[in-house]
Order: structure tokens, then C-alpha cells, then sequence
């Protein structure tokens, strides 16, 4: 038995090695088909940090909600005509007659002091046997004579050179050229709000041109009647300079900042809509 035994081990080896043979590549087969799906690491998404958009405000839109019905409707005024493409408001007429009328009483008041101050040395002589009233004339004279030079010298100034609208952060304002003093110097601006632009309403109103001023017919006239009206004619502008310059007349005062002094409208230039636009921007003080 024990030799049959040990005869039989290699055929039954023989005999088993077929049988485990199949099921050792069937089980690999079967393993290798079924694959298990490997899972990604998963990544935590990353917290977005972009700004998120504000929305289209359109010009004046953030302006203050917190002003009076009146001063708003005047800031959606003022608004509505800047989107519309208008920008120009106000331009002056030329002031030419006026500055030059400004000038020469300037330099005549000034040449006149002057001359009284230095030519009478007399004057100095505190021995000479003159009154007492004729010292205080003479130097009543130096003192008025300067006062006149610097009234028609600071006269013209604070003209409004021009008003336009322009945008200022978002904020629809009007810009406000004012002259300065001397000449050839670029003008002040003022940045304000439309109804921060206070107009009085009391004002010179200017004198109607005489009619021959425009009086243009050809009628048959002697050479000494055309000599006449082109004289007359000529020296009326300088005469009419020095009245508006002396009594401002057609010039509205306009106040533009509670610390500046008040500034001047022609109310002969050229506004926009035929004043009504700024009427209903600005504010009229009563």
C-alpha cells in the first residue's frame, strides 16, 4: 500500500495540476477584469474673491438724496441737459469798451495824484504864509484822485467769463469762469452746484441804443449830415462804455461762494435756450 501509494503521488499530481491550473488563471482572470475604479483626491474649490460689479449709475444718479424738492429737480435739470450733449450755458459779450474805459480813467486818476502829490512842493513849505484850506484841498485831492483810479480800476472785475456744465465724480456741476483783476491772467473757476449759482434779482437794466445807432436808410443827405451821424456814432461807444462801467448797468450780481465777493452777469450775452436753462438750474434770490 505504501508503494502504491508513493507510485500514485505523480499521477494524481499530474491529475491535479490540471484541474487548479484553470481555476488559478480563472481567478486572475476575473480579478484583472474587474477593476476597481481608483477616486480621484478631492480638491476643495477655491472661494472666489472677484468683486462682484456695481451697477450702471448713470451721470448725477449718485447725487445727495437728501436735498429739498427744489434743489433736486434742479440737479435732474442739470443732469438731463448734460446727457443731452449740452455743455456751453453762458458766454459774455465783449467787454473791450468797458475794460478800455476801466483803464484810461485808471491811468488819468493816477497821473493826477501823482502830479498833485510831487509837482506842488510848494505845498511842503510849512513856513509859507498859505490857509489852512488850501493844504486839506491839496491833499484832499491826492486822496480822491487815488480813491477814482482804484474804483475804475477793480470795476470790471469778477466778470463771469463763462458757464458750462461739466462732471465732476459721477455729479453734474457747472463751472463758473470769473475774471481776475489784473489782465492777461487766466480766470478763477468756480465748481459748484446748479443751485448753488444765486442770482439777484435786482439789477440795472441797461439803456435801449438810440435809434440812429441803427438806423441804416441811404437818404439823400449832404456830406456834413453822414459826417455828423458817423461822429456821433463814434463817440457814443466810449460814452456808453463809461456809463456801464460807472453805474453796471445790465450786470446782475451772482454769488458763487459764501467767503467770495459777489460776481457779474451780463445779462446781454449769449445764454442757452434763451436764459431758461440756467433760470431753471440756478436760484433766484428774491
Amino acid at each position: 500500500m505504501v508503494s502504491i501509494s508513493r507510485s500514485m503521488r505523480p499521477l494524481l499530481r499530474l491529475r491535479l495540476l490540471p484541474s487548479c491550473i484553470p481555476r488559478r488563471y480563472a481567478t486572475s482572470s476575473s480579478t484583472s477584469a474587474v477593476k476597481v475604479p481608483k477616486r480621484a483626491p478631492q480638491i476643495p474649490a477655491a472661494k472666489s474673491t472677484s468683486v462682484p460689479r456695481q451697477p450702471y449709475e448713470p451721470q448725477g444718479a449718485r447725487a445727495s438724496n437728501d436735498l429739498p424738492p427744489e434743489k433736486l429737480h434742479k440737479q435732474w435739470y442739470a443732469t438731463k441737459l448734460y446727457n443731452a450733449g449740452q455743455r456751453a450755458i453762458y458766454r459774455p459779450p465783449s467787454h473791450a469798451g468797458i475794460l478800455a474805459a476801466s483803464y484810461i480813467i485808471t491811468a488819468s486818476a493816477l497821473v493826477t495824484a501823482g502830479a498833485l502829490a510831487f509837482s506842488n512842493l510848494w505845498a511842503y513849505d510849512t513856513s509859507s504864509d498859505l490857509p489852512w484850506i488850501v493844504r486839506v484841498a491839496w491833499r484832499a485831492g491826492i486822496i480822491t484822485f487815488t480813491f477814482v483810479a482804484g474804483f475804475a480800476f477793480l470795476r470790471p472785475t469778477r466778470l463771469i467769463r463763462s458757464i458750462d456744465l461739466v462732471s465732476k465724480d459721477g455729479v453734474v456741476k457747472l463751472a463758473v469762469q470769473v475774471r481776475r483783476p489784473l489782465p492777461f491772467l487766466r480766470p478763477k473757476e468756480y465748481i459748484i452746484a446748479p443751485y448753488e449759482f444765486e442770482m439777484d434779482r435786482k439789477f440795472v437794466q441797461q439803456m435801449d441804443e438810440p435809434d440812429f445807432m441803427h438806423d441804416d436808410k441811404q437818404d439823400a443827405q449832404n456830406a456834413v449830415s453822414k459826417l455828423g451821424r458817423v461822429v456821433s456814432k463814434a463817440i457814443y461807444y466810449p460814452f456808453a462804455a463809461t456809463r456801464r462801467l460807472l453805474t453796471l448797468e445790465g450786470m446782475m450780481s451772482v454769488h458763487l461762494n459764501e467767503h467770495d465777493s459777489p460776481a457779474k452777469l451780463d445779462t446781454q450775452g449769449k445764454f442757452s435756450n434763451a436764459a431758461k436753462d440756467l433760470v431753471e438750474m440756478g436760484t433766484i434770490k428774491i
